[in-house]
């Protein structure tokens, strides 16, 4: 099974209940509960409900030293940067226009915020 054949709310609820298995909260996966927080929070609150729930579900897991805050903030800042490019785009599309968020995030939080901590 992979996160896409979940629907945006059936996804959700999985992360936020601690049910979605661990092999589907993959990098992209991580993506998409990102711009999924921002379409329905904005910006601001993302940035502080995003982390708290990945916290969570890792913990969950016991895996909270996984978890990376400064990592976590600055994605979410990136992918609410790009939305703005294109706001109406669903997540696959949002991905299509945006190809770097997959293949190199680390690499462009650098280039936008310099290294992390």
């Amino acid at each position: 099974m992979n996160h896409k054949e979940l629907t945006d709310q059936e996804f959700l609820e999985a992360f936020e209940n601690c049910s979605l298995s661990e092999e589907l909260f993959t990098h992209e996966a991580h993506l998409r509960l990102g711009w999924l927080y921002i379409q329905q929070f904005g910006l601001h609150k993302s940035v502080m409900m995003v982390p708290m729930r990945i916290m969570a579900y890792t913990k969950s897991l016991n895996k909270v030293h996984i978890f990376n805050l400064e990592l976590t903030v600055a994605a979410v800042k990136l992918i609410d940067h790009f939305k703005q490019f294109n706001p109406d785009d669903n997540f696959e599309q949002f991905l299509a226009h945006n190809p770097r968020l997959i293949s190199d995030l680390k690499g462009l939080i650098v280039e936008f915020y310099g290294e992390l901590d």
